[in-house]
């Protein structure tokens, strides 16, 4: 039936999205098992295996990566659709309450904020800028915006985008102290590392299937990455930052990449919401909108 394909389309989307089937069933308010069977009847269908399920995670076959492509582009401009029709019903105006980062506030939301409030001129934001995990439904938020891995929760969550990191540091600090040539010469370097606590997390390196997790020596910790770019730029050491916040500084040349050829993990970014609300019009605009300028510096 062409039901059962559909919710077996949007099945397979959301488990994409949250690389999880528990993760998945929890946004979509379904059990796991039916999530599981759900995507097995689908690659069944095809013919085609789309996900290669382990005890800890989901990962995407290639051909599971070009359908998901396709699929969430097709359940992205039916969103469209709806909120074009929601919007026809009723006049998109009022407040929104979020809570951001405020690394990510600096680099990229408030930029398109500006440019979703001009399209919008009869919503208003209250802004949280903070890295404060706010209780949505306790606090009265609409929405909130987080990077990194979530804590089990009953907030339904939408994965935006992902918080790209490279790790940097001044000309003039490499000149002084020297290049690392490969991750372990990281635990000779000064650290400037982004963190809530001591002790410091380490910084984990990947070249291909070559994991390498490496400790410097931690000089400042601090939980602002604004802060952490500050410090770099003051050659007091190396750093992991967003991408996002230092591309500029590195096209200027006033940072330089370490270790080009090795990667660290991407971190998701995810919309958070209140899982007893009717998501309103104005909040799916605003998620539709971050995401789309976030996907766009994904390319």
């Amino acid at each position: 039936m062409k039901s059962d394909r559909f919710v077996q389309l949007m099945h397979f989307v959301e488990v994409a999205r949250q690389r999880g089937f528990t993760q998945a069933a929890g946004v979509l308010g379904v059990s796991a098992s039916s999530m599981s069977r759900s995507v097995s009847r689908l690659e069944e269908r095809l013919g085609v295996r789309l996900v290669q399920r382990t005890s800890r995670a989901v990962s995407l076959t290639e051909a599971g990566q070009a359908y998901f492509t396709r699929c969430e582009t097709l359940l992205a401009q039916l969103d469209a659709a709806d909120a074009m029709a929601d919007s026809a019903s009723q006049d998109i105006a009022g407040r929104i309450r979020l809570s951001v980062p405020t690394g990510l506030t600096d680099a990229r939301v408030m930029p398109a904020l500006t440019t979703f409030m001009a399209s919008h001129p009869r919503i208003e934001v209250e802004l949280f800028a903070g890295n404060r995990y706010v209780d949505l439904i306790d606090e009265g938020y609409d929405l909130a915006i987080r990077v990194g891995d979530l804590p089990d929760s009953e907030q339904v969550a939408r994965r935006i985008g992902e918080n790209r990191r490279v790790l940097v540091a001044t000309p003039r600090y490499v000149d002084t102290h020297g290049s690392p040539v490969k991750p372990a010469d990281l635990a000779d370097h000064a650290g400037l590392q982004l963190g809530n606590a001591p002790p410091a997390p380490a910084w984990i390196l990947k070249q291909g299937s070559h994991e390498v997790r490496v400790q410097p020596r931690s000089s400042l910790l601090c939980n602002h990455a604004a802060a952490i770019r500050l410090a770099a730029l003051a050659h007091l050491g190396v750093a992991v930052l967003p991408s996002m916040l230092v591309d500029e500084d590195i096209r200027q040349r006033a940072l330089v990449r370490l270790l080009p050829r090795w990667t660290l993990p991407p971190q998701p970014i995810h919309a958070l919401f209140p899982s007893n609300r009717h998501m309103p019009a104005k909040v799916r605009l605003l998620v539709d909108h971050l995401a789309s300028v976030l996907k766009h510096d994904e390319r």
